[in-house]
């Protein structure tokens, strides 16, 4: 099995209510466990970032399904890598809900970003990234 780990930015269509993100991670949890697949969802400022780890394989189809689910639009990976160990090998789906200052003082940036700024450093700076995703997984240990 080679391992993998992929980070995609989406944003959520319309106004996402709490009920429906907790069904979205119920279900992401269940299918997880039974696949083998890690990682963390980020909900921020109507936007969703997640990073998924495992068989790369399954990984393609996993991402396929994901892309094409109505909740979300503008659906786009913004790192994917080979790696050999996970970042969350304890985490079915963890979640964390913030905001863009918090996400940017998780990158090591100041909060005086606004949203459009964050998406496109997100977009662009596969080291922000992996900031993030470092500084959140940190705290749920």
């Amino acid at each position: 099995m080679s391992l993998r780990q992929v980070v995609y930015m989406s944003e959520a269509q319309g106004n996402l209510a709490k009920d429906d993100i907790e069904k979205i991670l119920a279900i992401s949890r269940e299918d997880n466990a039974r696949n083998d697949v890690t990682g963390l969802l980020i909900y921020f400022d109507g936007v969703f970032m997640q990073a998924l780890e495992g068989d790369s394989d399954f990984l393609d189809g996993l991402l396929m399904r994901i892309s094409e689910d109505i909740r979300h639009h503008d659906f786009g990976i913004v790192s994917d890598r080979a790696i050999t160990e996970r970042v969350f090998p304890e985490w079915k789906m963890a979640f964390i809900e913030t905001d863009t200052g918090d996400l940017c003082a998780s990158g090591g940036v100041d909060g005086t970003m606004d949203r459009d700024d964050v998406l496109a450093r997100l977009s662009a700076d596969e080291n922000f990234i992996t900031k993030i995703l470092w500084s959140f997984a940190s705290r749920l240990k």
